[in-house]
């Protein structure tokens, strides 16, 4: 993840500040000129020109001079690009050139990174980060809070936010509503108060952070707290590494008082429909057994990176005697002390809730159905992340704007080739571990090419188990392994398809989450869902993320093919960093900026 060039036998020599104040004016006049092709010129021809929002209105990666061109050709009138320069000493290190830039659109402004090689860009990403006229009110341009003077406002604060909770929703319209409020609702719920724009988040919950409360007990964040901060408001610097599920839920809710997000609890959607006419939606919602109607301009789909849980069916489910749930309603291991469980699947919630059942005194057997990815928590803070997210990082200057724009600016396409050589460190690092879980019988992936956590997890977020301890319980025995598929359940058991029984008390599916767009099918339709198509993945054409190549997450934080509906989702990172682009683009749209979108989502694979 935090391996940014590759090497290349191509010197310079000039300076790095001159390769790259010399590229950025020649881009910049070609793209004054309006001379398309000069600009893409400047372009190596393996390039990729990653943009989130600035020139698209989208999040599109172009590949290739021709890709480049083209997106030129469509939007280079309107986006008047201007002003690219450098915000630091550019650094050069194995041939690659890179730099942090800034740059002004017609409508906004941006930050970016440049990698030169051979004097040609070979990656190129732009970001917007604020809309001209509609900017924040932060630092320098943050609300007084206080009425100096006399003549002036004379309701409180307090009032203020006693009105608008007493209209928004009644009186007053949302233009923008966020069903599901997790990390990610909660995220753009923040982002979009900052950016003024009427909007109220919706969750059944009875309090905000209960999403994390109500999974088992032994839950804990497999991402450290560096990668895991949301926007405006840090973790504090003595916050756990590994966050028990718990204090998420407290800083969850404490989040969203403080930020004064408008949210609603104990509150489900039953339908939502778009009217192609009024161009709005019309939402029914049952909010704490009230039903109220809702007509929002845009419809955020936030119900994580996951759709509705997984639940196989399987014969003789209905002549089992004892309990079976999805790893999603596991309440905690209290209740099965001297019980036979069986959990079936073998990724993180697997492995958790198998290690929580053993030291309880449950007896416990996990059934693999096919391989894992495992990577050690130690190895991948120390060699995945450690240049990112870490003390070791922010001791070197990094921050967390900075790590998050460094992670984005490597494309997907070739995100894979330098995680493999994390992953053989890794490897020859656990050597002996990893012998261990063959030997137990444990079968072990590092993906299809040997890349890894990371791309794993952008590819079908599946997969995977980030070891906190399991792993030692599975090679040394403690928790059983088993092999093999599902046949049927009987009265008391398990039976698998070569007649192997695992007697068991209760049964947990720990079976993953489907496709984010099944919540669409729940709420608008089936068709709806089926115009959207499938969420996340990548289009790798490998395992559970088919082709072709989309160059970037299918349908997340940007324009889907079903006007005015959004998903947002993903772990703490992707919900703080990506819900800045999809704010702003919201944001846009309420204040009817034009928003002309380039290379919107196409639909290869309905879920």
């Amino acid at each position: 993840m935090t391996q940014t060039v590759q090497p290349t036998e191509v010197q310079t020599t000039l300076p790095p500040q001159e390769r790259v104040d010399l590229w950025l004016a020649s881009f910049e006049s070609a793209l004054a000129t309006r001379d398309v092709d000069r600009a893409a010129g400047m372009f190596a021809v393996d390039s990729f020109w990653r943009d989130l929002v600035a020139f698209t209105w989208n999040l599109k990666t172009v590949e290739g001079r021709d890709a480049v061109a083209a997106m030129l050709h469509a939007r280079l009138d309107d986006t008047d690009p201007t002003n690219f320069r450098t915000t630091e000493t550019p650094d050069e290190a194995d041939g690659v050139t890179s730099a942090w830039i800034e740059f002004e659109t017609a409508t906004g402004r941006g930050k970016g990174h440049l990698r030169l090689k051979d004097d040609e860009a070979w990656t190129f990403l732009t970001t917007m980060q604020e809309l001209k006229g509609h900017e924040e009110r932060r630092g320098r341009n943050r609300v007084k809070g206080a009425v100096h003077g006399s003549g002036g406002d004379t309701q409180s604060w307090a009032e203020k936010r006693e009105i608008e909770e007493r209209e928004l929703g009644y009186t007053r319209q949302p233009y923008v509503l966020v069903i599901g409020g997790g990390q990610g609702g909660i995220a753009l719920g923040a982002r979009l108060r900052q950016l003024g724009v009427p909007a109220i988040v919706v969750d059944k919950n009875e309090r905000p952070g209960d999403q994390w409360r109500n999974r088992y007990k032994s839950l804990c964040l497999h991402d450290p707290v560096w990668y895991d901060h949301l926007p405006y408001m840090q973790f504090p610097d003595n916050w756990p590494v590994f966050a028990p599920k718990d204090k998420i839920g407290d800083w969850l809710e404490m989040y969203t008082k403080v930020m004064e997000i408008p949210y609603w609890a104990s509150t489900t959607c039953t339908s939502a429909k778009f009217d192609e006419e009024t161009k709005e939606w019309t939402v029914v919602l049952d909010r704490d057994g009230e039903e109220v109607v809702l007509h929002p301009k845009q419809l955020v789909l936030a119900t994580g990176m996951s759709g509705k849980p997984n639940v196989p069916t399987f014969p003789g489910q209905d002549v089992f005697r004892g309990e079976q749930h999805h790893s999603s309603r596991h309440p905690g291991p209290d209740a099965y002390a001297g019980k036979r469980v069986v959990v079936v699947g073998a990724n993180n919630s697997a492995h958790d809730i198998c290690k929580a059942l053993f030291e309880t005194g449950a007896d416990v057997t996990m059934l693999q159905r096919s391989s894992t990815h495992i990577v050690k928590s130690d190895s991948l803070m120390d060699l995945g992340l450690g240049d990112l997210y870490s003390e070791r990082a922010l001791a070197a200057g990094m921050t967390t704007e900075k790590a998050d724009l460094t992670f984005a600016s490597l494309p997907y396409k070739i995100m894979h080739e330098f995680q493999i050589p994390i992953y053989q460190k890794i490897a020859e690092r656990d050597k002996d571990f990893y012998e261990r879980l063959e030997k137990a019988g444990f079968k072990l992936d590092f993906g299809d090419d040997g890349s890894g956590l990371f791309m794993k997890y952008l590819r079908r977020g599946s997969g995977y188990y980030i070891d906190v301890g399991a792993s030692e319980l599975v090679a040394d025995g403690s928790i059983h392994l088993v092999s093999g598929q599902v046949d049927h359940l009987s009265e008391d058991a398990v039976v698998l398809t070569d007649g192997t029984e695992l007697p068991a008390d209760l049964v947990v599916y720990a079976t993953g989450y489907g496709s984010m767009n099944g919540w669409a099918a729940d709420l608008m339709g089936q068709e709806v869902a089926d115009k959207v198509g499938k969420c996340w993945g990548l289009g790798s054409d490998t395992t559970k993320d088919p082709g072709p190549w989309e160059g970037e997450q299918r349908n997340m934080w940007k324009p889907t093919q079903q006007e005015a509906l959004w998903f947002h989702g993903g772990n703490l990172h992707q919900s703080r960093h990506y819900s800045l682009y999809l704010a702003l683009q919201l944001k846009a749209r309420h204040e009817e900026i034009p928003t002309p979108v380039y290379g919107l989502q196409e639909v290869h694979h309905l879920s």
